[in-house]
């Protein structure tokens, strides 16, 4: 019995739903109106990108479980690690360094806009040093290491780099004044569109996006990013919005 109730609290875990479940449990629906209500009903959609791409594949019969074993067999490495660590690396940063904050920001769509900025220049910074530092390369490879893309391998990613990943975003994030509640919601924001742009060839053929290509960093970019050929080797390094990448000349079309 313990068995089982474990194996649903870890599918609840990754379906991040414990919260909607506790909405739902206690009646309290007018607590999604609330910032940290919305991010709790946000929160779930990257898993079910990753679901929907498998089911998907499965009724259009283009689903090859090579694509998916390794991902998933990282995925419940990573979860049993955590377990084991059992406290937040993020959380200890924020409680460090944000007091040491050089800018004063608050709640409000436009320092939402600078806390974005933020966020994707400490991505650039974090993200083009994984691929010019050997000893950070050895971790990031495995996230590289797939030979087929598709939205689980956004969650595969080695133990290790999580944990200085979430060290380096707080600390660089806390400094410059992004809010916390901000932050987390920026990281859900770019875990949902994470999974997006590592959708497979098989859901999404091209995966260009037409005029948001100018704009954003769509499936087709990130592609290019995983890609070995020449021209696309260690670019294209932002999350969402490539203005990094066009000011440090690693945008690649």
């Amino acid at each position: 019995m313990n068995i089982i109730t474990d194996l649903l609290n870890e599918l609840l875990i990754f379906f991040r739903i414990n919260g909607l479940l506790d909405i739902i449990h206690t009646g309290n629906f007018h607590a999604l109106l609330t910032f940290e209500g919305f991010l709790t009903f946000i929160s779930p959609i990257t898993p079910f990108i990753i679901v929907f791409e498998v089911l998907w594949s499965l009724f259009r019969h283009k689903f090859r479980k090579e694509s998916y074993k390794v991902p998933f067999l990282i995925i419940v490495v990573n979860r049993i690690l955590s377990r084991l660590i059992g406290f937040s690396v993020l959380l200890i940063a924020i409680g460090i360094f944000q007091k040491y904050a050089i800018i004063q920001t608050y709640l409000s769509w436009y320092w939402f806009i600078y806390g974005y900025l933020v966020y994707e220049l400490n991505n650039f910074i974090r993200h083009y040093l994984t691929h010019k530092v050997r000893l950070l390369w050895c971790f990031h490879s495995v996230h590289h290491s797939s030979e087929d893309l598709n939205s689980s391998i956004t969650l595969t990613t080695f133990f290790v780099e999580n944990l200085y990943t979430e060290f380096f975003t707080a600390m660089f994030c806390m400094l410059l004044g992004v809010q916390p509640i901000m932050l987390f919601a920026i990281m859900i924001i770019d875990s949902i569109w994470g999974a997006f742009v590592h959708i497979s060839e098989g859901s999404i053929k091209n995966a260009r996006l037409g005029v948001l290509e100018r704009f954003i960093l769509t499936p087709s970019h990130h592609r290019v990013h995983h890609g070995r050929n020449p021209l696309y080797m260690d670019t294209n390094f932002c999350s969402i919005i490539n203005v990094w990448d066009v000011i440090f000349k690693t945008y690649q079309k």
